[in-house]
């Protein structure tokens, strides 16, 4: 009687996967960063973002909107914030900053009701297990004068200096 073989496709050889060597053991949770398995070459914290002026804590007003995780802004959303042009200076830093918080706000809600669409300002899974949120506003400044003062903005959620939850609010083309 001949033995007959199956192929299962997209494994070596077509082997069966109880015949495919497993994979290499991730390393244990309880490893920590500063094991000689996973030597550390530099450590940059939220913290340190924070306190060398690279990100700005928006926490507080993010919690008037309905956030209840701390909420900062990169250098580059802070100075559009800040660039209030003279044909709109009725604005103030605080109204606008409302406005990037308020509208992140209503982005999450939108999307959490509806299938990601592929648009730039739909919501995405980030690589790294945190939650990556496009979303549009209107934001005028001296570089939108030719977009009418749209812009599209990300939001990360995920892991702080100490696996807490937070919330940092980029440009689309920072990382």
């Amino acid at each position: 009687m001949s033995k007959k073989t199956l192929v299962f496709p997209g494994l070596p050889g077509g082997r069966h996967p109880q015949d495919t060597p497993a994979p290499p053991a991730a390393p244990a949770a309880s490893q920590s960063a500063d094991d000689d398995a996973w030597p550390v070459i530099h450590r940059y914290t939220r913290a340190q973002a924070l306190a060398d002026g690279l990100l700005v804590d928006v926490s507080d007003t993010a919690r008037e909107a309905g956030f209840l995780w701390p909420v900062a802004v990169t250098t580059e959303v802070w100075r559009l914030i800040e660039q209030i042009p003279a044909s709109h200076s009725w604005e103030d830093v605080k109204g606008r900053l409302w406005d990037v918080v308020y509208m992140l706000h209503w982005a999450i809600q939108a999307a959490k009701k509806r299938k990601p669409s592929g648009r730039p300002d739909d919501v995405l899974v980030a690589e790294y297990g945190g939650v990556e949120t496009h979303y549009r506003l209107t934001l005028h400044h001296d570089e939108t004068a030719a977009t009418h003062g749209v812009i599209v903005l990300k939001a990360l959620a995920g892991p702080g200096d100490d696996g807490e939850p937070v919330i940092t609010i980029l440009c689309l083309g920072e990382s």
